[in-house]
């Protein structure tokens, strides 16, 4: 093991070995990685839980007529698509 790490310092090294090493290097997990990370984690709030803040449903075009009605849109509806997918992640 020493002799591939002292190969890969010397300059005469390949970049694509020296950049596998330092890959490689990256992911290992520390104590003080793992840390920073619920460290990190902790310090979120609720808006802060990642992604674009949803659109009203107002907002999105409805191609079928249907309004604003949460029932009755056609598959291909945007707005009937949203309040489909909303419906599925519990947020309507």
């Amino acid at each position: 093991m020493a002799k591939v790490a002292s190969s890969l310092a010397a300059k005469d090294a390949p970049p694509e070995a020296r950049s596998e090493a330092a890959r490689l290097m990256g992911q290992v997990r520390t104590q003080r990685k793992i840390e920073a990370a619920m460290a990190n984690l902790a310090k979120r709030t609720e808006d802060e839980k990642g992604g674009r803040p949803p659109k009203q449903l107002v907002e999105i075009e409805c191609r079928c007529a249907a309004g604003e009605a949460l029932d009755g849109h056609q598959w291909d509806c945007p707005r009937g698509q949203a309040i489909k997918r909303r419906k599925k992640a519990g947020l309507l």
